[in-house]
């Protein structure tokens, strides 16, 4: 299985990283695919507002747009730099039916953040702009792990994971 992050010249230039252009008719334009052997993600970054150093990195998968965000809390984050390099590991993906429960806590406060967030605006769907600012400051706030007795920040043990991911 291939998976393909596409970068968008945006966050080519952010990363001064001058990688090379997708290959087809177009010289940095062609669409891209998910298929059996391929799974494709177009990447790009927006300033948070006019001019920020707080940026966020939109991913969304090319068959089923399915669409996440990685906020850059730092102007100079070594976190989109890892993006560039993932792409160099070997994947493949499996799906199997299962439930860890000791993430399910994290989804359900995270649901409940969802339904109570949804609720109290009076909304029947969660907006694009509010699922950002969501995800965003869920990413930020300090979790805690009964069964390791620790606290972490999930958007900084996800780069920690890449960092190890990358270097090995």
């Amino acid at each position: 299985m291939r998976l393909l992050y596409s970068t968008s010249k945006a966050l080519d230039k952010w990363l001064k990283a001058d990688l090379p252009s997708l290959e087809g008719p177009q010289k940095g334009r062609n669409p891209i695919f998910s298929d059996e052997c391929t799974l494709s993600w177009q990447l790009h970054i927006v300033d948070n507002r006019y001019r920020s150093f707080e940026k966020t990195i939109i991913a969304t998968e090319a068959f089923s747009r399915f669409t996440c965000f990685l906020p850059v809390l730092m102007p100079n984050s070594d976190a989109v730099f890892l993006l560039s390099k993932l792409d160099s590991l070997p994947f493949e993906i499996q799906w199997r039916k299962n439930t860890d429960l000791s993430i399910n806590g994290h989804i359900t406060d995270a649901a409940l953040w969802v339904t109570d967030t949804l609720r109290d605006r009076g909304l029947d769907v969660l907006p694009y702009e509010l699922s950002e600012e969501l995800s965003m400051y869920l990413n930020s706030q300090v979790k805690r792990s009964n069964q390791r007795r620790e606290t972490f920040v999930p958007l900084e043990r996800f780069l920690a994971y890449c960092q190890k991911a990358v270097q090995h």
